[in-house]
C-alpha cells in the first residue's frame, strides 16, 4: 500500500484538496500519507511564506476540512524544530513525544520541547491578539 496517487506533499505544495489525499486503512481510520518529497516543503512554504506564525496558518488552512470531518487526528512528526513538527503542534491540543533513552536524545528532546512549548504559546497569544 505504499503506491498512494496523492500525498500530504501534494495537498500542501500542489494544491490538491486534501480530501484527495486520504486513503482508508481499517475501519475508523484513514491516513493521509507522506514520501520523501515531502523533504521538499520546509524549504518551499520557507519561501512562499517567510513568518513562521504565516506558515502554519497555510497548512492549517490546507488541512482544516479534516478537522470538521474527523474526531482525532494525529501527526506524525519527528523530533525536530522544522515547519512541520511546529505547524503539527500549532495545531494539536495534546502532544505526545517519544525519545530514546540515551542522554543526549533525551536532553535535546526536552530542549526542542521548551522550545517548542514556548514558541507556541507565544503565536497561540499573537493568534489571539489578532483575532
Amino acid at each position: 500500500m505504499s503506491n498512494f496517487e496523492y500525498t500530504l506533499n501534494d495537498v500542501l505544495m500542489y494544491g490538491i484538496p486534501v480530501e484527495d489525499a486520504i486513503y482508508p486503512i481499517i475501519t475508523n481510520l484513514d491516513v493521509l500519507p507522506a514520501n520523501i518529497a515531502f523533504k521538499m516543503f520546509d524549504d518551499w512554504v520557507k519561501k512562499q511564506y517567510p513568518e513562521s506564525t504565516d506558515q502554519f496558518k497555510y497548512i492549517q488552512e490546507r488541512l482544516s476540512p479534516l478537522f470538521e470531518k474527523y474526531d482525532r487526528i494525529y501527526f506524525d512528526a519527528p523530533p525536530s524544530i522544522s515547519v512541520y513538527t511546529k505547524a503539527a503542534m500549532y495545531m494539536a491540543d495534546w502532544v505526545i513525544v517519544i525519545l530514546q533513552t540515551q542522554v543526549k536524545s533525551m536532553r535535546n528532546g526536552m530542549e526542542c520541547n521548551t522550545w517548542n512549548i514556548w514558541n507556541i504559546s507565544l503565536m497561540n497569544l499573537i493568534r489571539i491578539l489578532k483575532l
